[in-house]
């Protein structure tokens, strides 16, 4: 295409107004919920991911496999998040699609917006991760846990990972290994991944369904477990608590599905393929869906922290102001821990020890180093079977 052909394109919007419709002058922004939801979960997420290495560096809690996947897991809903608000707040993105131009996709904004398309799917599966790892390092020794843990993993990271490979092939610049504005502008906005009933628009609500999927999954997983769990009322309480989180994670996945959805058609009205204001409300749910991901492997270590700094603090006070410390007899927690003190030093059905370091302990880290075990609860006529999956 000639410099003077390009220059032409560029001054037209991206598709006509719909009918009845004045276009704005100067068109109006409609990012403020991007920047609202970023304000507070990025913030939120860096908080109790400080707390939670802290809690494993400082407290008297040792580093281990799955706080490695937790780190790599902030960084994919950090790097994700980064991506979406740098592409949604710069460029066409958060008007409609009337009130900008074809100049206004510049090379920085197509190619934002191709890495984004093509990272989005690792980056999920990443922060899903850190999930997966939460529910096997809490029930490591039922077996049914581990194998559908090892299952979610292998089936999201497949199509997390082919969803990859599609978006890079098919949004990828025209022609192959061009570098330049058009090459990006003829991949991004050709017929095949621009298109609103094209594959790119089939891929992304798949994704959005296997989002619901997986959240549904990683919701439920743990559930049966956690009703058998032996621990006193307020520690089980807690356990609920944590993964119950996910039912968040679930409602904005759904509505992310939703809004998906909206995006196809095969309608050829272009006005009513807004992309560039539609994305928004769909960022806004994703930005609040990855960040539910990331927050919810932080929720006991923070709780740790904060009874850790709770104690602490009364102790002093206590010792300031009465002229002695807290005794184990005033601490609200010794009723608990009279409570765990006979579930201490169980034996697994094989005859080996049950070891705290494999048990709900290490998800919760609550226990002090002290404190019992806990067991699941069976039937003496499920007892044989029972035994088969701890071994």
């Amino acid at each position: 295409m000639s410099p003077d052909m390009m220059a032409q394109m560029d001054l037209q919007p991206l598709s006509p107004p719909p009918p009845n419709v004045t276009v704005n002058v100067p068109p109006k922004w409609h990012g403020q919920g991007i920047i609202i939801a970023a304000s507070i979960m990025m913030p939120l997420m860096v908080l109790m991911a400080t707390i939670r290495v802290y809690s494993k560096c400082y407290l008297p809690r040792k580093w281990t496999f799955d706080d490695y996947v937790f780190l790599l897991s902030f960084i994919a809903g950090v790097s994700l998040i980064s991506l979406q608000v740098a592409l949604m707040t710069g460029g066409a993105y958060g008007y409609h699609a009337w009130e900008v131009t074809v100049g206004d996709l510049t090379k920085s904004v197509l190619l934002r917006s191709f890495v984004l398309q093509v990272m989005a799917g690792p980056l999920t599966w990443a922060i899903k991760l850190s999930l997966f790892s939460l529910i096997y390092t809490a029930f490591q020794p039922l077996t049914y846990v581990r194998r559908f843990v090892y299952a979610g993993i292998a089936l999201t990271g497949i199509y997390y990972i082919s969803s990859a490979l599609v978006n890079a092939i098919v949004c990828g610049p025209r022609p192959r290994g061009g570098t330049d504005r058009p090459a990006y502008l003829a991949g991004m906005a050709g017929p095949e991944c621009g298109d609103s009933a094209g594959i790119i628009q089939i891929y992304s609500i798949a994704s959005g369904a296997v989002n619901v999927i997986c959240d549904l999954y990683l919701f439920i997983l743990p559930l049966p477990a956690i009703s058998k769990l032996n621990l006193p009322t307020r520690r089980k309480a807690g356990v609920f608590l944590i993964f119950l989180a996910g039912a968040g994670a679930c409602v904005m996945s759904v509505v992310a599905l939703v809004y998906r959805t909206k995006g196809y058609s095969r309608e050829r009205s272009s006005w009513k393929h807004d992309t560039t204001y539609q994305n928004m409300t769909l960022t806004t749910v994703t930005i609040v869906e990855n960040s539910v991901g990331v927050i919810i492997p932080c929720m006991a270590p923070c709780a740790k922290a904060l009874k850790h700094a709770s104690t602490n603090l009364s102790s002093y006070l206590g010792s300031r102001m009465s002229g002695f410390k807290r005794t184990s007899s005033t601490d609200p927690s010794s009723k608990e821990e009279k409570e765990l003190q006979p579930m201490a030093r169980r034996i697994l059905p094989n005859g080996q020890p049950f070891s705290q370091t494999d048990t709900i302990d290490r998800m919760l880290m609550q226990f002090p180093s002290h404190s019992g075990e806990y067991e699941v609860g069976q039937s003496r006529a499920g007892k044989s079977e029972e035994s088969r999956d701890w071994a």
